[in-house]
């Protein structure tokens, strides 16, 4: 993993925790796991 990325893991496993939130969010978003290095945030 490149040196700049180091800790995102961290922020999206965060990013995810929240989104199973049962509280309704606003805007609408979805995370999206593409692969162990990859990761897509879709915006309603």
């Amino acid at each position: 993993m490149a040196r700049q990325f180091v800790g995102f893991d961290t922020l999206f496993d965060e990013l995810n925790r929240v989104s199973e939130r049962k509280e309704p969010n606003y805007p609408a978003y979805n995370i999206a796991k593409d692969d162990d290095e990859h990761y897509r945030i879709e915006v309603a």
